[in-house]
């Protein structure tokens, strides 16, 4: 077993966790509705992060696993921005 097949194992792994840790979060924004104690500027900041993520995992030619866990990461974000956005106006 080589290093690559280990470190290939691994990137899956942590692409089903990365895949699946936001969604708690969407679910408690969606029945809860109690969002006021989010901060915005930390939202925005997430925001910012995957946006730039996103370009380097496409500029650097990473693998599909990589940019996948930033595409969907950027989906749940604008996810619950729409939900903030609900609350705040």
């Amino acid at each position: 077993m080589n290093l690559h097949f280990i470190g290939n194992i691994a990137l899956n792994i942590s692409l089903f966790f990365y895949l699946t840790h936001y969604l708690p979060q969407l679910y408690r924004n969606a029945t809860e509705g109690k969002m006021k104690g989010l901060s915005l500027g930390f939202h925005h900041l997430l925001l910012a992060s995957y946006l730039f993520d996103l370009i380097y995992g496409f500029g650097m030619k990473m693998p599909w696993q990589y940019k996948m866990v930033t595409l969907i990461g950027l989906a749940c974000m604008l996810i619950q921005h729409w939900q903030l956005m609900r609350v705040y106006s």
